[in-house]
């Protein structure tokens, strides 16, 4: 990392990022009263906190659900245009059962709820196996 000469905010050796950009917005001395990142935090935990704080303007704001890049197109779709499927398993952490199957890892984010045919509970990626294209909820 090294030091921005605008505001003294922290950059990446290789220039900016959209973060970089969007933290350069902040005071200094917001910055100096903030943690990153919110580690093993729930996003309930987070807005319970918000509540507590009466940010109601983050309570409000609208959660985003995709990349940027991407905008409103179907982001299966989209990544395998440019990746070929590597098809895997969806497998539970609990007991190692095989829950279901999926079209690539790489669709997947640590967090996101997985759609696995078939289930209704919902089911977390937790973890990911990029060698054997596994997917761990």
């Amino acid at each position: 990392m090294r030091r921005s000469s605008s505001r003294s905010t922290l950059r990446g050796q290789r220039g900016f990022s959209e973060t970089d950009l969007k933290l350069e917005m902040v005071p200094q001395e917001a910055l100096r009263r903030t943690l990153f990142p919110l580690g093993g935090l729930t996003k309930d935990f987070v807005k319970k906190i918000a509540a507590e704080n009466r940010l109601h303007h983050v309570l409000q704001k609208k959660e985003s659900m995709g990349i940027c890049f991407v905008g409103k197109r179907n982001f299966e779709k989209f990544i395998l245009q440019y990746l070929q499927p590597r098809p895997g398993q969806f497998i539970s952490i609990e007991d190692g059962t095989v829950l279901g199957t999926h079209r690539g890892w790489f669709l997947y984010t640590l967090g996101q709820r997985a759609k696995i045919g078939g289930l209704r509970e919902p089911w977390y990626v937790v973890e990911k196996d990029g060698a054997k294209g596994d997917v761990f909820v």
